[in-house]
C-alpha cells in the first residue's frame, strides 16, 4: 500500500460505513515491513472509539471490507500461499489437489486474466496476439469520454491490473486499482514493485507451463491496488472523476448495490465507463437481483439494455442527480481457457455522466426556449 495513496483516497471505516452509515477515518498503526512509499505488511485502525476495527496489509495489499472475518477465512489458503515453490512441485500438488479444488479454480482464474492482460509482453513468440483482449476493451470505451475534472481514479473490478497501469499511463494521474479476488492483486502488485510477472499458463486439463517476463509501464508509481468491497466501497462522497468498471457488473451479489456504490463516490461531471456482457449466473448473482435476463414478458422483454436504463434513473433519484449515458457501444473480450479453447463475450460498453438534477433542468428548458 502507497502512504501517498493512503492520504490520497482517505478511506473510511468499511465497518462504520457499512454498519453505521458514518465516516469515520482510518489510521496507519502499525508497519512491520515497508519499502520506501509502501507499506508492505502492517494494519490499519478505525479512528472511531467505539469501532476501532483493524484492517491487515498483506503483501503490500490492504483489506478493507465490512466483513474482514468471513473474507479472511474464505481466502486463507490464497494468502498463506508459498510463492516459492518450483513448477515441477507446483504441477505435482495441482495434480494431487485437482482442477475442482480451490487450487484448481486459483490457478485457472489466474491464467486466464494473467493471460488476457499481459501477454502482448511476451515477446517472440509469433502465437501471441499483439494486443491484450482488455486493452482493446478499455481503449475503445475512452475513445469518445468526455473530458473529465481533475483527480484520482478508481479502476473497480482492476483484476490482475492491466487496466489500472493504462489508465495512470493516459491520464497521468493516481489511480487506485480494487478486486475482491487476493490472489489477483498480488500477482499486480508483483508488477508494481518488481516490474515482472509470474504465473501458470493452463496448456490442457491440469496441465499448466510457468511463464515468466518483464512488464513495465510509465507512471506506474501513480498506481495502487487495494482489496475492497466495490458494493461497499470506503470511500467520500465525489471522491473520484472516472471510475473504471469492467465486466464487473454480472459478477456481484447486488449489481444494483454496485452502481450506487460507484455513483456515490463519483464527482458531478465525472464519468463511468461501464461494460458487461449480461453473462448472468444464480451462482454469482440472485435471479431477482438481475438486471434483466428474465421476465421475457415484461415490457422490455428481459432485455438488459433496456433494463440498466431504468435503473440508471433509479439510482439518479436516490442520490439527487442524474445518471446519462453519453456514449454506447458493443466491443469483443476474449477469455482464454486453455490452448484450445477461449470464450468470446460481445460486451455492452458505454459511458455514464454524473450530473446535478438542476443542471439537467436547465438545459430541458434550454432545449424548449430553442
Amino acid at each position: 500500500m502507497r502512504r501517498s495513496h493512503l492520504d490520497l483516497f482517505a478511506p473510511n471505516c468499511p465497518v462504520c460505513k457499512h454498519l453505521f452509515n458514518r465516516n469515520s477515518s482510518l489510521q496507519l498503526v502499525h508497519i512491520f515491513e515497508s519499502d520506501q512509499d509502501h507499506v508492505i505488511e502492517g494494519s490499519l485502525h478505525c479512528s472511531d472509539i467505539n469501532c476501532q476495527s483493524e484492517f491487515p496489509i498483506i503483501d503490500g495489499i490492504p483489506i478493507l471490507v465490512p466483513n474482514l472475518r468471513e473474507f479472511i477465512a474464505g481466502s486463507a489458503s490464497v494468502i498463506l500461499s508459498r510463492q516459492d515453490l518450483s513448477e515441477s512441485t507446483v504441477s505435482l500438488i495441482g495434480d494431487c489437489c485437482g482442477n475442482n479444488s480451490s487450487m484448481g479454480t486459483t490457478r485457472q482464474h489466474l491464467s486466464s486474466y494473467a493471460f488476457d492482460h499481459y501477454q502482448d509482453f511476451k515477446a517472440g513468440d509469433p502465437n501471441v496476439p499483439v494486443t491484450s483482449s482488455i486493452v482493446d476493451l478499455l481503449e475503445k470505451g475512452l475513445e469518445d469520454l468526455a473530458p473529465l475534472p481533475a483527480g484520482p481514479i478508481l479502476d473497480v473490478g482492476c483484476s490482475v491490473g492491466r487496466t489500472s497501469f493504462e489508465l495512470a499511463q493516459r491520464f497521468r494521474t493516481p489511480v487506485l486499482g480494487i478486486d475482491l479476488n487476493f490472489s489477483m492483486l498480488r500477482c499486480a502488485h508483483q508488477i508494481l514493485r518488481e516490474r515482472k510477472i509470474d504465473y501458470d499458463l493452463r496448456r490442457v486439463g491440469g496441465v499448466y507451463d510457468r511463464i515468466s517476463h518483464p512488464v513495465q509501464f510509465e507512471n506506474s508509481e501513480l498506481v495502487d491496488f487495494w482489496i475492497c468491497d466495490a458494493m461497499a466501497l470506503p470511500f467520500g462522497e465525489g471522491i473520484s472523476p472516472f471510475v473504471n468498471c469492467l465486466n464487473v457488473l454480472d459478477c456481484v451479489s447486488s449489481p444494483l448495490n454496485l452502481l450506487i456504490s460507484i455513483a456515490r463516490v463519483m464527482q458531478f461531471g465525472g464519468s463511468i465507463l461501464l461494460s458487461s456482457p449480461y453473462d448472468w449466473s444464480p451462482s454469482a448473482t440472485p435471479v431477482e437481483a438481475w438486471i434483466g435476463g428474465h421476465s421475457q414478458r415484461s415490457v422490455n422483454q428481459g432485455r438488459s439494455e433496456a433494463q440498466l436504463d431504468q435503473v440508471l434513473s433509479t439510482i439518479g433519484n436516490l442520490l439527487n442527480c442524474k445518471l446519462t449515458v453519453q456514449q454506447q457501444t458493443n466491443s469483443n473480450w476474449r477469455v482464454r481457457l486453455h490452448e484450445r479453447c477461449s470464450v468470446d463475450y460481445d460486451c455492452h460498453l458505454l459511458s455514464i455522466q454524473k450530473q446535478t438534477a438542476q443542471r439537467m433542468e436547465c438545459l430541458g428548458e434550454m432545449n424548449v426556449q430553442l
